[in-house]
């Protein structure tokens, strides 16, 4: 996310966020990853700019540019881990 702050919030549940993300900061990412439905829903809390980078295109950088996702996939890893210890724990 380029500008703004988006609210993360399971489906049909805002009363209950889940995650407060910030300039700099990314979501969805899972859609990167798996077919599943979304397990949750994104909320503008302000005017925003993003980035988007669709499945097709993520794929395609995976095949071609070995270096740079290999960065990408560990950046998600590493973030997935710190949501996975904020739940759990």
């Amino acid at each position: 996310m380029r500008t703004g702050r988006v609210l993360i919030c399971r489906q049909g549940r805002p009363e209950n966020p889940i995650a407060e993300i910030g300039a700099g900061g990314f979501f969805g990412e899972l859609a990167l990853l798996d077919t599943a439905p979304r397990s949750a829903q994104a909320r503008a809390l302000d005017p925003c700019k993003l980035a988007a980078f669709f499945g097709s295109d993520f794929l395609s950088l995976l095949e071609t540019e070995t270096k740079l996702s290999n960065r990408i996939l560990f950046q998600f890893a590493r973030h997935l881990g710190r949501r996975l210890r904020g739940t759990v724990l």
